[in-house]
Order: C-alpha cells, then structure tokens, then sequence
C-alpha cells in the first residue's frame, strides 16, 4: 500500500491524543465493535489502528459505503460525456420495460437514483431470492408511486442500477472504469467487489476496500474532488453530491437522529453542520468535517450507527483546536500502547469434554432447510445473487489433541475448517457464491454438554456463533452472529438466529 498521508501526532495538528484514546474505550465500554481506525487532520494522519485480526492489509466488506464510490463514477463519466445525470433511466433499458410505463418512470433520471427519490414507496427488495432475477427489470417493473425528487426511500436496487447504466455508457464495471481515472491515482488496490448471479458488480454493496482506502476517498471529498493537484471528480459534482436533495421522513426503521439530517448523491449528511458520511451497514464509515479540516475512517461491527456517530462527536470535537496543542508524550505513548493492542477478543477456553470421544467422526444430520452455516450468506449472497440453496445437510468433528476438524456439506458442497480447540483461533478459507471468506475458528466447550464454534470474517463484520448441544437425544444446533443478534441495545428488526433439531448418525464415521 502507498503510503500517501504524512504521519503526525495528534497534539501537533490540534487534536488531543487522549481524546483519540477516550473514543476507543468509550466504544468499549459501550460493547460498541470497532474493526479499526483511522484519524486524518489537515491531510495527516494522527491516529491509526485494526482489532487483530483486522490488519491494514486487509480489505473489509464496505457494504453501502460503495454506493458513495458508485456515485463519484456516475460524476465522473458524466465529465467525461459517457452520460448526464438528466438522462432518463429508461431511455438506457428499452427491452427491460414494463407494458406500462407510467409518467413517474418516465420521469424518473440518474441524479434520483443518486438521491434516493425515484419515487418508490419503500425499498425494491422483491427481487431477493428469485432465482435468474433480471435486476434491471426487476426495478423498473416496481411502482413509482411518487413523483421522482419528491419522496427518500432507501433503495440499494437503485444503486445497483447506476452500475448497469455506466456499464451500459462505457461497456465497463465500476471497478474497471474507476481503476485509471481515481483508484490508481488514490493509490487504492487490493479492492474487489462481488458480482451479481448476472456477472455486473454489486455497485450498491459489494465493495471491499481497507481502511486507509476509505480515508483516502474521504480526504479526496474534503478537498472536493482534488488529489495532490489532479482534479479526480468534478468540483461542482463534489458540491452537489455534499449538501441535502431531500429529507428523510420518520418510520419505524429510523430511529436515529443521525438519519434525519439529509441525504446527497448516495452519501448522508450529519448532524454536526457542514459534514457528511460515507456509510456502509454495520459502520463502515468515512466521516468528513470540513469545518474541522477531518476525517475519521472507521470499519465496525454494530447495528447502533447513531450510538457511534454520537461517540465520535462527543469524544473528538471538543478536543480540537485551531492550533497545535502542546507536546504530550504520556498522553501520545498512552495512545501508542492503546493502538498497538487492540484485539477481538474470542470466548475464553475451559477444559474439554468426554463426550468428544462419543460425537468424533459421526455424522450431525439436520432437517430440510434453507439455511447456511455462513454468517448473512443467505440474507446478502445466496437470495441476493439467485443461487438456489439446498440448505445445511450435515456437519462432523474429527477431535485431534489441540485441533478439531470440522466438515459440513451446504449446497451440496463439502468444506473442512481447522477449529482450535485450546483457546487459540486457526485459520481457515470459507469459500462462497462470488467469494472467498478469510476466518479464524475457535471450538470451545461451554459445558460438558454444549461444544460453541466461533468464525471470525475477518474481511468483514460477521461472526458467527454455532452452539452444538449434545444434553438431549438428539443435537440442538444453535447459530446466532454478531452484530444482528448479539449486539447490545440494538432496536434493528433482522435476527438471523435459528436453531434446528438434528440426528446424530449411528453409522457413516468420517475422517
């Protein structure tokens, strides 16, 4: 990675080193999961660190901060003449169209999708679990019940459509096209994005970036567009993509005031005045505060987004100055130690369990399902691409002193996962539709009765939990994942948590 950002201390660019330290264990304390961070004031960095096994190398998940990425494309291409944010979003799909297209479809132009007002009553999500789904389609068939630019409703199929229409302008993906034109120049690889059961990329959700990534893309917009003199995105798209097209009304999914404060091209504003964000689910975040000369790049697992945003202000704003504040060596070596421990930590070991002996090799059968032992795997892959799922068919343990191997079939595809069974996490490679998930696995016996795995994605928010209750007759397997089901205070309506009665096999040992 290119190392762009000059290094500093906190103190010399007027930000106290206590201050960085106070928001890390405020997150802590409040059970508040931070991924890493990353602090830049006046184009330097003052504060940088990842949670082992988060590293700087590493890209994470982005989720619906790409939908910011994707917008800089369409404003680009739009400087370059491939397209206009005035055109008409069917003028670019005439054999997708519904037999009717009523006058709001007509209406409707790239710059609503960018602002989130095509004129959909709520979030197109009908499309998610049909298999061979044409997106495109799929989105233009929905009703457009209000007048394009007059009603927010959060679409990510919308977004999903500006990447169809600039591969339609330019025949390239958004990847592809921004590679020469800003993440080269940014000094940005190593990205990826997952692609659609039709081959287009995800352009609202499917990015991976790491964490510097993310501040260089913040900093970009603070400095509205311009890169080390090389003007990257347009000016006056930078301008208009960072100040309020509409207001978000109140429902029972937005609670927070964080989400009330305006919405630009695919970014949200905040309440701190004359700020912005970059946000992705579960806080992948780029916050951007012009009026303090900042930006703060954060990668997370929470659902509580108004909660950290509040950590943010409270902790950092009121520590910053003009000017640079005095040398604070205790404070700076305090913060140099914080940074440089920072760790997920995984459930602690205890002693292992005879009954090892009794379930080693056999066969743990579950009942028809659609299921996946995948954190989000049938939530944001298998329905969103259309793969057809056959659900868990059966998983076994193959105990060997401190490891265990674990294999299940999903899909009617074997995977093998190495589990540590002594309180050190292994490595291992969870292979899905269009991705290839990085984990670290840990076996743990809760009880004499009840064997917990443990997978860290550590490319992105997810881990999953998997408790195996082996009291009854037959086993009870539990799965839950953070942040949806674990995360503390949350009041979001998704919970993944489910449990199935399953048969141990008295034949068919394995291993």
């Amino acid at each position: 990675m290119n190392n762009l950002f000059e290094e500093a201390s906190p103190e010399s660019q007027g930000v106290s080193s206590l201050a960085v330290k106070g928001l890390l264990d405020a997150c802590e304390e409040r059970g508040i999961e931070l991924n890493s961070l990353m602090v830049i004031r006046h184009g330097c960095k003052i504060a940088e660190g990842w949670y082992k096994p988060y590293g700087p190398e590493i890209p994470h998940a982005m989720h619906s901060f790409t939908k910011s990425v994707s917008a800089m494309a369409m404003g680009i291409a739009e400087e370059e003449g491939f397209l206009s944010l005035n055109d008409r979003v069917i003028s670019y799909f005439p054999d997708k169209l519904p037999l009717h297209v009523s006058e709001n479809l007509k209406e409707m132009t790239i710059e609503h999708l960018l602002t989130m007002t095509c004129g959909h009553e709520g979030e197109t999500q009908s499309f998610m679990g049909k298999d061979g789904t044409d997106y495109a389609r799929c989105f233009l068939e929905q009703d457009v019940t209000y007048k394009p630019g007059t009603h927010f409703a959060y679409n990510t199929l919308g977004s999903d459509m500006l990447g169809l229409i600039l591969v339609k302008a330019t025949g390239l993906q958004m990847t592809e096209f921004l590679k020469p034109r800003l993440f080269d120049p940014l000094g940005i690889s190593g990205y990826s994005c997952t692609r659609t059961h039709e081959g287009f990329e995800h352009t609202g959700g499917g990015l991976f970036l790491r964490t510097e990534d993310m501040a260089r893309l913040g900093q970009l917009y603070l400095d509205r567009g311009k890169w080390n003199g090389r003007q990257l995105v347009p000016e006056a798209f930078v301008d208009s993509a960072t100040r309020s097209h509409i207001r978000q009304e109140r429902n029972e999914w937005n609670k927070g005031e964080e989400l009330f404060a305006g919405y630009g091209y695919q970014l949200w504003l905040n309440t701190i005045p004359n700020s912005y964000r970059f946000d992705g689910f579960y806080g992948q975040l780029a916050l951007v505060l012009p009026d303090q000369d900042m930006v703060v790049a954060l990668t997370s697992s929470t659902m509580r987004i108004d909660t950290l945003l509040t950590l943010v202000w409270d902790c950092l704003l009121p520590s910053i100055s003009d000017c640079p504040l005095p040398a604070d060596e205790k404070a700076e070596r305090a913060l140099r130690e914080k940074l440089g421990h920072l760790e997920i930590i995984f459930t602690r070991s205890r002693k292992r369990s005879a009954r090892e002996k009794e379930i080693g090799g056999k066969k743990i059968i579950f009942p028809h399902n659609d299921y996946s032992m995948i954190p989000e795997n049938r939530v944001w892959l298998l329905e969103r691409e259309g793969v057809p799922s056959r659900g868990i068919e059966e998983c076994s343990f193959v105990f060997d002193g401190e490891t265990c191997r674990m294999t299940f079939r999903e899909n009617g595809k074997e995977t093998v996962l190495p589990l540590g069974m002594e309180g050190v996490p292994l490595e291992g490679v969870l292979n899905t539709p269009g991705l290839e998930r990085h984990i670290l696995a840990l076996g743990t016996w809760l009880n004499d009765a009840v064997l917990q795995v443990e997978w860290r994605h550590y490319m992105s928010a997810n881990h999953r939990y998997i408790q195996f209750d082996f009291s009854g007759e037959e086993p009870l397997v539990t799965f839950s994942e953070t942040p949806n089901d674990i995360d503390r205070g949350t009041d979001f309506l998704y919970r993944p948590r489910k449990t199935f009665l399953c048969s141990l096999a008295v034949k068919g040992r394995v291993g």
